[in-house]
């Protein structure tokens, strides 16, 4: 099972390369043993109970990327 992560959008343009990020979204595991799931108990580490080490920041996301042609602001004029 995947743990918790962040998915990174990208338009990238097939003329030119240049890349447009379009969204950036938290997939949730939906595992109680990972700190950044919904299902982790908010107690967690409360009342003397040692905290989990399961704490993990989403530097590593998925990056998925989609071809897009960008259209000239002037149909008589093509893109370059």
């Amino acid at each position: 099972m995947q743990m918790c992560h962040r998915q990174l959008r990208f338009n990238k343009s097939v003329d030119c390369g240049h890349v447009t990020l379009t969204s950036d979204t938290n997939i949730d595991c939906r595992d109680r043993h990972c700190y950044n799931s919904r299902a982790h108990p908010a107690d967690c580490g409360a009342n003397g109970k040692s905290p989990c080490v399961c704490r993990r920041y989403f530097t590593q996301p998925d990056r998925l990327y989609r071809d897009v042609r960008l259209l000239s602001a002037d149909p008589a004029r093509p893109t370059s």
